[in-house]
């Protein structure tokens, strides 16, 4: 996540305004992130996202990609919330392990959407791990310029629209 110009995890911590204007949409939002090569619950369904703003807004980033804990934390979260759930997965693409994703996002109760950041690489060439991952999304998409941040979030958002 420090790869990239400006580096994947700058960029990942301002994709965090994709969580609060999903709330101030009356969605209810949960998120999980890594830390020390660990899944941790940073907020639950209920707390609101700007209390904890802080805390996503740390670019401190070291240890491995444990995506497919993450996805398996989100998944036990949205099996015991009452409304449609959905998990938008925020990733550099680069996985501890493919498989472990792949396994999660077949038994996931849940819809898996990606916003891979690759900041690092050209517009259209992705890790071949990135690759393999997109074809098992429900959606994915693609920051290739964290300036075109904000545009990007618009156009997933209207990707996740009828979930």
């Amino acid at each position: 996540m420090r790869n990239g110009e400006p580096p994947k995890i700058e960029v990942a911590t301002k994709a965090a305004r994709f969580a609060v204007a999903a709330e101030g949409l009356g969605i209810d939002v949960a998120i999980v992130d890594f830390i020390d090569s660990h899944a941790r619950l940073v907020k639950p369904f209920s707390v609101e996202t700007r209390h904890i703003q802080a805390t996503l807004l740390n670019t401190d980033c070291g240890g491995g990609t444990p995506l497919a804990d993450a996805l398996e934390l989100a998944s036990q979260l949205v099996e015991d919330h009452r409304d449609e759930p959905l998990i938008v997965a925020v990733t550099d693409g680069e996985p501890s392990s493919v498989d472990d994703v792949i396994e999660q996002i077949r038994a996931s109760p849940a819809p898996i959407c990606s916003l891979t950041i690759a900041t690092d690489t050209q517009a259209g060439n992705l890790s071949a791990a990135a690759s393999e991952l997109a074809t098992y999304y429900e959606r994915e998409a693609t920051i290739y310029d964290g300036d075109q941040l904000d545009d990007r979030l618009d156009q997933f958002a209207s990707l996740l629209v009828g979930f």
